[in-house]
């Protein structure tokens, strides 16, 4: 016959084997969340998109600055044509 200590045994081996319907559901869920991770992860941007968007964003920084000059230019000449109308007088011809 068996005695406490051999039924003890075969209690931690069979727990050690099989699983509970509850404890096989969460396995399964975990599983599950693991393939979701990795499709997530294909989705997301890496290391080097994000260098390159940076990059891009840099570049459409200094455009926007070159812009900004030239269109500071382009006000200060509107503006000294303007003063030098003014000045000199010059009717405006007409057909």
């Amino acid at each position: 016959m068996l005695d406490n200590n051999d039924i003890e045994k075969l209690i931690k081996a069979q727990k050690e084997v099989f699983v509970t319907k509850d404890e096989f559901k969460s396995f399964i869920e975990i599983a599950a969340k693991k393939d979701d991770i990795a499709e997530m992860r294909k989705d997301m941007a890496t290391k080097d998109d994000i260098k390159g968007i940076k990059g891009d964003v840099n570049k459409i920084v200094d455009l926007l600055g070159k812009m900004d000059g030239k269109l500071d230019e382009v006000v200060q000449t509107s503006k000294e044509v303007e003063y030098i109308k003014n000045m000199l007088a010059i009717p405006v011809l007409k057909k």
